[in-house]
Parts: C-alpha cells; structure tokens; sequence
C-alpha cells in the first residue's frame, strides 16, 4: 500500500505545499486523501505546484490541463471495465481527484483567485463591467446567451487567461456530468454494498469505507499512517484500530511526542515477514487497542493484557497473549455488567519507553484536572500498588509540583487537552531528558476530588463519590475472591484487573494504596461505586478488625460503625 511509504513528517511538508497552493478546502481534503492512497494521484498534485511556482502562461496552463483531462479519462474506463469492486473503487477515485486537480486549477486556486486583480490592473476599479461585455462576445457554452463585439481589446495576456479558465469550467461541467460521474457513481454504489455486506450497521461514507477496508487489509501499520487519514476527515477508525491506537494517532496528529508506534488491525494476522518494519535494536511494549477500549463510556482500564519489555522474536507470540486476552473471566464479567458486545482486539506495538517518572492526568475540564506521578515505570502507579505523589490544578491557581525543562507537567497536559479539544485522560513518562505521551483517551466519568477539612477516623483518596454503609469483607489478595462476599465493602491493599469479579459485586471499595487515577479508582468510578484509596496499611489492617464501615467517596472518609 502507498500510505505505508509517507511518513508523518512528510506528509506536512507535502500538504504545507499543496494548501499554498489550494484554496477550496473541500477539494484539499479530498485530494489530499487520494494523495495518501495512490502515489499517481500524489505525483501529479506535486507535479502541478512546480508548474504553476514556474509562473506558466495561459496557453501552458491550457496543455496542462488537457494533460490532466487525459489522465482522468484513462482511468474512468479501466473502472468502468474492472471486476474486483475495490480496485474499480479506487480508480473512480483516482479519475475523480485529477477532475478535482483541473477543478482546483480553474477555480480555487491561487492561479485563479488571482484573475480578479490582474483584471483590475487592465481595466481598473470597473473592470467588471468590461468583464460583462468580454462574456456576451464569449458566452458559455452552457448558455443561450449571445453578444455583439465591442470595443474590448482581447488581445491581452489576461484576458486570454480568463477566456481559457472560462472555456474548462464550461468543459469541466460537461465531462463530469456526461461521462465521469455516472462511472464514478456507479462503482462507488457497489463498492458501499460490497462493504455493508460485512459492516451492515455502518453509517460511514464512502470514502471512510475505503479507508477501513484498505487498513483492515494491511499488516502492520506505522502510526503515522493513521495520523494523516485523521488528518484528512476520516474518523471511522476506532471500529478496525481499537480506541487505544486511535487516541496515540491523535497525539500524533497534533505533533504531540509518543514512542515509536506500530498498529496491527483488528481481525488481522501478523506474519513473520512483516516483522521487518520493526527496528531490531528496539525493545518493545506490546499492548491491547479493542474496539471496545477507551471510549468515552467505558476504559477497560487494564482489564486486557499488556507485555513490556521484549524483544522483536517475541512479539508474535506476546501479539497472540494479548490477543487472547479478550476471551478472559475479568473481560467477561465487565461486558456482561454493562451489556457490551464482546470486543475485537487490535494491536499496539511500541517502542517500551523505561521510564525515569511515570505520571496520569484526569482532566477536570479543559482548564483544570488532577495529576499523579511516582519515579520509574508507570505499572506500579495504574495498578495502584503505590499511593502516588498528587497534585491539584484549579483556575487561576499557582501549584508548586513536578516540572519538565521548566514548565509545570500539569500546565503541559493542559496545553495538550486544548489542542485536543477534549477533556482528557493522560499516561505519560519523562525518560532522558524527554517527555512523552503514552495514552490518550476522552475522560470517562468527570468528578470533583473534595477531601479538605474532613472529620472522619481514616482519611484517604475520594475516589468514586457516594456515601454508603455496609459489611467489610476483608481479602489480601485475588487469589481469595473466591471467598468475597456479595454486595459488602472490599476491604484490600490495592486492586488490579484480576479484582474485577469482586469490584463488580462489591458495595463500595476502600485499598490502602493507589491514588485518584489508579486502576481501582477509573473501574469504581465506572461501577458507580463509592471508593477510597490510599489509607495506608496500618489503617487497613485496623478497619479489618471491625465488622461494618461507613465509606464516604466524596470525601476520602472512611468511620467505623460496628466492632
């Protein structure tokens, strides 16, 4: 596939060109898409901005855009005359993108916004009304119209140009009425039945399905590849990616900094050979991106396998760990709590980044929000397995905390949330003197963290708000959930995704680590229930020792109520 050779930076070079030059933003979209997809259509469109920076006169113009004709016309027959649905698809395509190049040429242009002025310069300030006359001595072919001659001097360079811009808008109407979009149309119409054959719910458009399709037949994909289809309007993706790599090729988008990413689709093998893509010298961290996974309702938070750390001979066989994983008991539990479909599981292959400091951000809004760090890698701080250093960013407040070359780490994600334009939830890392963004995905639930002047016995991290009473069943670890008890208080040192059976059954939850971002804390929060973390272990061994607690999850206290 072409896509595949156009690396992120070079397609900003390349379409930094190409909108110098385009004017009608409809068209700069639509070609800029076919640029992606057939390198023919890319050669032309680059071929085209050196032939007007060379300041072509109107007859050059006049060849040139014969020469785009004949292109157009060459391709519109082979889809008329191909069998296989997609390849005619894109051939219409691509007779249709050297229609929109003479489109772009004749009216939309900078050559042609440029007609007015040099017009003015001939005729000056009513140079209109001479305008008026030269079309009643040249009608449109289009038109009944007819004029007499008049004093208007035709020969001038101008004047031709406008002539011949006039005369291909007249030509450019009637080639694609008569002979290019009944073609066009046509293949378009049994390729979008082609493609609802196998996706009947979709309320996509064409164009997308050509994109999924064409990504749903690739192997490994560079993330920069997925960037540019975003780029270009094609937002369908989550459905054959998986939420997790769509939210890094946004990061990507953006200019935002992430390791080195690679995106295996959904319902896709991965060969051996297309291992060669991957650098050799390069560990990497190879995690779960389902369809279902980091949406705006639901996370998944951990609930699929992740594999950190290997080497490029491992990663088929950690591809088909995490692969697998879609088909676990803690993955079952949690779609049939909130009737979900069971997901479809694409691959995120990553440069593994071993991190000086791991951080998550939980936006509050777009001005505000909630982070967390520790040193080192990031497991430890999800997972929560450690309570981690937090701070708070309200408006117009000045917050001493974690910096990166100067600049708070928080005033950082919030930058990131507004070129985002979302409310978000962050993973990210500094590692030698680098910051990169690891995760991206749309906050789930937002909430307020209200934990100050609080009078309760233990205090820890308001983590799901509500307020509940109820029985303490106290685990020490997941291999007792087996013994937890339905609709009491889980009672533990910290939770990760093999809780999940337990958290679902659970009336509220309390751990003596993690913090406001922690696995326990996104999955409470997706429950609906009220959740303290970070009491510390002292205090969890304490609270064991008594039958019934008061957990308050808007605040961080927890009473007890009951020896």
């Amino acid at each position: 596939m072409y896509f595949e050779n156009i690396k992120w930076e070079e397609y900003k070079i390349f379409k930094q060109k190409f909108n110098n030059f385009v004017l009608d933003k409809q068209w700069r979209e639509t070609i800029l898409f076919d640029s992606l997809l057939n390198k023919n259509v890319a050669k032309i469109v680059n071929e085209t901005i050196e032939f007007f920076d060379k300041k072509p006169d109107a007859f050059s113009v006049n060849k040139y855009l014969s020469f785009i004709r004949k292109a157009s016309i060459k391709n519109i027959n082979k889809a008329k005359a191909e069998k296989d649905t997609i390849l005619a698809w894109r051939l219409a395509r691509e007779a249709y993108a050297y229609y929109g190049i003479g489109e772009v040429i004749t009216e939309g242009s900078t050559y042609s916004e440029e007609m007015p002025k040099e017009l003015c310069k001939i005729y000056g300030v009513d140079y209109l009304q001479k305008i008026e006359e030269l079309d009643k001595i040249f009608p449109s072919s289009l038109t009944n119209f007819k004029g007499n001659a008049s004093d208007i001097n035709i020969d001038n360079m101008t004047v031709t140009k406008y002539l011949m811009l006039k005369k291909w808008q007249d030509n450019q109407n009637i080639y694609h009425n008569n002979k290019l979009y009944p073609v066009f149309s046509k293949c378009r119409d049994k390729f979008v039945k082609f493609f609802l054959t196998k996706f009947p719910e979709s309320k996509i458009n064409a164009r997308e399905m050509l994109a999924l399709t064409l990504i749903e037949q690739n192997g490994i994909i560079n993330v920069d590849t997925i960037a540019e289809f975003i780029d270009v309007g094609i937002n369908e993706l989550p459905s054959i990616i998986g939420g997790k790599n769509y939210g890094l090729a946004m990061l990507r988008s953006k200019d935002i900094m992430i390791p080195q990413t690679y995106i295996l689709p959904i319902n896709n093998k991965l060969h051996k050979e297309k291992l060669s893509l991957l650098p050799s010298d390069m560990k990497f961290a190879v995690r779960s991106s389902a369809n279902c996974e980091d949406s705006k309702n639901n996370s998944f938070a951990g609930l699929f396998l992740s594999v950190i750390g290997i080497k490029k001979e491992d990663i088929l066989d950690s591809i088909k760990k995490v692969k697998e994983s879609c088909n676990c008991s803690r993955v079952k539990s949690y779609i049939s709590k909130f009737g979900l479909k069971h997901p479809n599981m694409s691959v995120v292959i990553q440069e593994f980044i071993d991190a000086d400091i791991s951080g998550v951000w939980l936006g509050k809004s777009k001005k505000t929000g909630i982070l967390e760090w520790v040193n080192g890698g990031g497991e430890k701080l999800v997972s929560g397995k450690v309570t981690p250093i937090s701070e708070e960013f309200e408006l117009n407040q000045k917050v001493d905390g974690i910096k990166f070359k100067g600049k708070l780490v928080g005033d950082i994600l919030k930058k990131h949330q507004k070129t985002l334009g979302a409310i978000c939830d962050f993973e990210w890392c500094i590692k030698d003197d680098k910051f990169y963004m690891l995760q991206y995905r749309p906050v789930t639930k937002i909430i307020a963290k209200e934990s100050k002047n609080v009078k309760s016995q233990i205090v820890g991290t308001p983590a799901s708000k509500g307020i509940v009473e109820g029985n303490v069943c106290f685990l020490e670890d997941s291999n007792e959930i087996n013994l937890f008890k339905k609709g009491s208080i889980l009672l533990t040192y910290y939770t990760d995704p093999d809780w999940v059976d337990a958290m679902i059954e659970a009336k509220a939850i309390v751990t003596a680590e993690g913090g406001f971002l922690c696995h326990t804390a996104i999955i409470a929060r997706e429950l609906g229930l009220p959740c303290v973390t970070g009491i510390g272990e002292d205090n969890l061994l304490e609270l064991a020792k008594y039958d019934r607690i008061l957990v308050n999850g808007n605040n961080g206290g927890v009473d007890i109520v009951k020896k």
